[in-house]
C-alpha cells in the first residue's frame, strides 16, 4: 500500500462546452417546428378515392368537405348523394349545400362560410370537376381548397 503524506489532489474545475448540444437542439427544434400540423382536420376518405399529389405546405381548414370518387360518387361531409351524371342528385347536392351555407352564415364561428374543401380522385375529368365546381358555387361557396396527397 502507498500512503501519500502531504499531497493533496488539485482540483480541478470542469469546463463543459454544451455549445454542440445546443447546436443539435437547435436543429431538432427546427426540423420539429417544420413538421407540426397545427390543424387537427380529420377527413374519412372514401375507399375508390385517389387524390391527386401537391408539394403544397398550406394547411386546410375546418369547412364542409365535398368528396368524389373516380365513379363520380358524390359525398358531402360523409353522406353518400350519388352519382354525378344524375340530375337529381345534383339538385338533391345543391340544396344540401345551400342550407349547409345558411348554417355557416347563421352560426357566428370562426368557420369561413365561403369555404369549402374539395377531395376530388385524379382520375375524374375537367369537364366533370367543372360541373361538379359550378354546382357548389350554385350553393353558395365561392373559396374552393383542393385536398391533395401530400408526398
Amino acid at each position: 500500500m502507498k500512503r501519500t503524506f502531504g499531497r493533496r489532489s488539485i482540483k480541478h474545475d470542469l469546463d463543459v462546452d454544451i455549445t454542440s448540444l445546443l447546436d443539435i437542439l437547435t436543429i431538432l427544434l427546427v426540423f420539429l417546428l417544420n413538421s407540426y400540423n397545427a390543424t387537427n382536420l380529420e377527413l374519412n376518405v372514401q375507399k375508390d378515392l385517389k387524390p391527386a399529389l401537391s408539394k403544397s405546405m398550406v394547411l386546410t381548414s375546418f369547412a364542409p368537405v365535398v368528396q368524389i370518387t373516380a365513379n363520380k360518387e358524390i359525398f358531402l361531409n360523409d353522406i353518400s348523394f350519388g352519382n354525378l351524371d344524375s340530375q337529381d342528385v345534383l339538385k338533391k347536392l345543391l340544396l344540401s349545400l345551400q342550407e349547409e351555407s345558411k348554417k355557416l352564415t347563421n352560426n357566428l364561428s370562426k368557420v369561413d362560410p365561403k369555404k369549402i374543401n374539395l377531395l376530388v380522385d385524379q382520375a375524374l375529368s375537367y369537364s366533370d370537376l367543372k360541373r361538379l365546381l359550378g354546382v357548389i358555387k350554385s350553393g353558395g361557396f365561392s373559396d374552393f381548397k383542393l385536398i391533395v396527397k401530400g408526398t
